[in-house]
């Protein structure tokens, strides 16, 4: 299992090989639409299941109506320079595989499958920083539940670097806790572990990401996030672990 401690060597090492090359970078491009890919590190809070490395699509395009960031997908209904009202959907990579754990009851329960999120976010901005509230819902029944998200974060440059450190919580809904932590009857027999019934609740994280440019139109960025998981998930027989952590490390062309 990677360890976290391995996470943040590899983001310190990575902060010290930009400033050489962001000298090559002569300021914020502006562009609407960027390329690239990336590699993402994550742990895992189940049980007998190590860190996953997974590549990252790096596809970020914003016009007057529509846009495209990562993963989500989806139309303004209201944009301004401090304001914007938007709907999206989204992809969802939360999943359990009981195969390729490592854990000999855990590989006895049933699979929990990713999914697709449809849901709408409103952003605030000023000098102050930025706060943003989303809230979404599975469409593909799946895991039949609802996911809120409030955050704030306070972007600024220094020197060659573009900072985002960022804070929030995040809100999952009984039926999500359920489908992704609960254990039922039937699993419960198959592999001795006690039936659990997950509700909602609040998961708070806290996060950095930073950005440099290897040359005029290249970026590299990198970022990392730790969230603290609620109890009606760490009381799961399913998990072992009461965080997450993330790391992730990506180039990006703008046009």
């Amino acid at each position: 299992m990677i360890r976290t401690n391995k996470i943040l060597l590899l983001l310190l090492a990575s902060m010290a090989f930009c400033p050489a090359l962001a000298l090559a970078d002569d300021g914020d491009k502006g562009y609407d639409l960027s390329l690239g890919a990336g590699v993402k590190i994550s742990t895992s809070e189940y049980k007998g299941e190590d860190a996953k490395v997974s590549p990252v699509p790096l596809l970020n395009y914003e016009g007057e109506y529509l846009f495209v960031h990562g993963l989500t997908a989806g139309a303004f209904l209201y944009k301004d320079p401090t304001n914007e009202l938007s709907v999206n959907v989204s992809y969802l990579s939360q999943s359990f595989d009981a195969s390729e754990n490592d854990d000999r009851r855990m590989r006895l329960l049933d699979d929990r499958d990713s999914t697709m999120m449809v849901g709408a976010a409103y952003s605030l901005r000023g000098d102050w920083g930025q706060t943003k509230l989303a809230l979404s819902a599975d469409v593909l029944d799946n895991n039949n539940g609802f996911v809120a998200d409030a955050s704030y974060a306070y972007p600024f440059s220094l020197s060659f670097l573009r900072i985002k450190p960022f804070a929030g919580v995040e809100w999952t809904s009984e039926n999500y806790n359920d489908y992704y932590y609960g254990v039922d009857s039937g699993e419960s027999s198959k592999s001795g572990m006690r039936e659990y019934s997950a509700g909602s609740g609040f998961s708070p994280y806290v996060g950095l990401g930073l950005k440099c440019g290897l040359t005029r139109d290249i970026d590299i960025s990198l970022s990392t996030r730790i969230k603290k998981l609620s109890e009606e998930i760490t009381d799961s027989p399913m998990v072992d672990k009461d965080a997450t952590y993330s790391f992730a490390f990506g180039l990006s062309y703008s046009f």
